[in-house]
């Protein structure tokens, strides 16, 4: 813990925000006298992140402050945004860098619905399933995992039994630890486990890994009706907490050997 890091940044909040005493910032966050101090002056060690969230808010604290907050308690990254609102709106800076990347490009929200796209991307669905939600897309959508009932139905998606669900379904697992109060993240996890085809390898917990960016997967392209494989790049909105850019690169083609415990490209095969 940075104790005078954190008693300046958390002091001068309570300066600017006008509240006349640490008593006072204690009884707006409905913690016991005393509390708010044990916090900034390191006596109280390791304080939860409830603790912390009850504080920035009372603070007025930005998603910036409230990250950095952590931070200096704990060490660590916020595992939810300060506000309800935050991670729900693009900035206009990174919607002109999305419309200016020719490969499909896309930003999505903490429960993983769309916020906004790019015209590559939209290409890809067009006529299509569309994709509303990304993750209940990838898990539930025929478009995306393929239907043995309906033959003639190329999914998007290509070996999603293996090359996709066992890794995109641990991304949801961690989403629900990190939002365990989000409504739209709860009714897709329930959905998913009703499902006669992901509810089975949704509870196997084979594949532990959650995070995407660098990895590779097999995938059909319906704007030429070509098959290859992508590498997906993904990113943190720092602005945006919670929210996440998502860019894929396709390449026409059989797919290049691939670690299978995490889907990423073996050594000598990353560029």
């Amino acid at each position: 813990m940075s104790v005078e890091a954190l008693k300046a940044l958390c002091e001068t909040a309570r300066e600017t925000a006008g509240i006349p005493t640490q008593t006072d910032v204690d009884q707006r966050a409905a913690w016991s006298v005393g509390t708010y101090s044990a916090v900034i002056n390191g006596r109280k060690k390791t304080p939860s992140f409830e603790l912390l969230h009850d504080i920035a808010r009372v603070l007025h604290l930005t998603e910036e402050g409230w990250a950095h907050m952590c931070s200096l308690a704990r060490g660590q990254n916020p595992p939810y945004a300060l506000y309800e609102h935050s991670g729900r709106t693009v900035d206009p800076a990174w919607l002109s860098y999305i419309h200016g990347i020719s490969h499909p490009a896309y930003v999505i929200d903490p429960s993983w619905n769309l916020l906004a796209w790019n015209a590559t991307f939209a290409a890809i669905y067009e006529g299509r399933d569309w994709p509303d939600n990304m993750m209940r897309w990838m898990l539930l959508s025929d478009d995306a995992r393929g239907n043995p009932a309906q033959p003639d139905l190329v999914p998007i998606l290509t070996d999603w039994e293996t090359a996709w669900a066992p890794y995109v379904l641990p991304q949801l697992r961690a989403a629900r630890a990190h939002h365990p109060k989000d409504q739209t993240l709860e009714e897709l996890e329930t959905a998913v486990l009703r499902d006669p085809r992901t509810g089975p390898l949704y509870a196997h917990r084979a594949y532990d890994t959650a995070q995407p960016d660098g990895s590779v997967r097999p995938q059909y392209w319906p704007p030429t009706g070509e098959h290859g494989w992508v590498r997906i790049c993904a990113a943190e909105l720092l602005g945006c907490p919670g929210a996440r850019f998502m860019g894929t690169v396709f390449t026409p083609g059989p797919m290049p050997a691939a670690d299978t415990c995490n889907g990423h490209l073996a050594p000598g095969l990353a560029s």
